[in-house]
């Protein structure tokens, strides 16, 4: 029996450590964290100078948009498809603030970032 984890996939993990072993700099991986989407813009994550890439995990039911930079809107942005829908944002919109938004709320997302030590 397979037991569905909460984390980005392998290959997410391994993707972000390629681009962010191509930045300048000592790269750290953060620790993989969750946010609640409710039915009005989600701040998910701040701005951040120093991250480098971040991968976003659908962990829900239900669709979540995603927008970066901006607040989030319902049925704008990026679609991240229910039961898994994945995102890697890396060099130069990775370090904007990221919000999310889903149509019944609390909702999960989950993410990882990678950031400049």
């Amino acid at each position: 029996m397979s037991q569905r984890m909460n984390t980005a996939p392998d290959a997410i993990v391994r993707l972000l450590t390629r681009i962010a072993g191509a930045c300048a700099g000592s790269v750290v991986s953060g620790a993989i964290n969750n946010v609640s989407v409710l039915t009005t813009t989600t701040a998910v994550l701040a701005d951040a100078a120093t991250r480098v890439s971040v991968a976003l995990s659908n962990d829900s039911n239900e669709d979540i948009y995603v927008a970066v930079g901006t607040a989030a809107v319902m049925n704008k942005g990026i679609l991240l498809q229910a039961n898994g829908g994945q995102v890697v944002l890396g060099l130069g919109k990775a370090a904007l603030a990221i919000n999310a938004i889903c149509l019944s709320g609390t909702k999960n997302l989950a993410y990882q970032t990678f950031s400049n030590a």
